[in-house]
């Protein structure tokens, strides 16, 4: 007897009962799961947004350098979307979405733990 085949959770190609997720999809929402749990582990808080949400909030423009935020690019491509700690977890920040802004990979790792910065608000 064949397995019955549904479409995927994430991106809608077939596959076989009991999987919910494609290979592809199930490693995505994998890597985010683990990512939101280290992320509560270490800086609290309930809820994290997410990079889409994040991204969506600050019109695509990365905080640090005011350049826009390719929709298209993935990690690990150096211009790709990243959150951002203004107050950095090291120095007792949190994932509060106050304390978070998109930035390019790139620009978020040349700034490191180097201190807080403000948010720049767009008139």
């Amino acid at each position: 007897m064949a397995r019955p085949s549904r479409p995927c959770g994430g991106c809608g190609t077939s596959v076989t009962w009991p999987r919910i997720y494609c290979p592809p999809c199930a490693s995505v929402r994998r890597s985010e799961h683990n990512q939101r749990k280290n992320l509560r582990r270490r800086a609290g808080g309930t809820r994290i947004m997410s990079i889409r949400e994040l991204a969506e909030r600050d019109r695509w423009r990365c905080h640090l350098c005011r350049r826009r935020v390719s929709r298209a690019l993935r990690y690990p491509h150096p211009r790709s979307a990243s959150r951002d700690h203004l107050v950095p977890v090291a120095d007792g920040g949190t994932n509060d979405p106050t304390n978070l802004a998109l930035a390019h990979w790139d620009c978020n790792v040349r700034r490191r733990t180097g201190g807080s910065v403000q948010l720049q608000l767009v008139v």
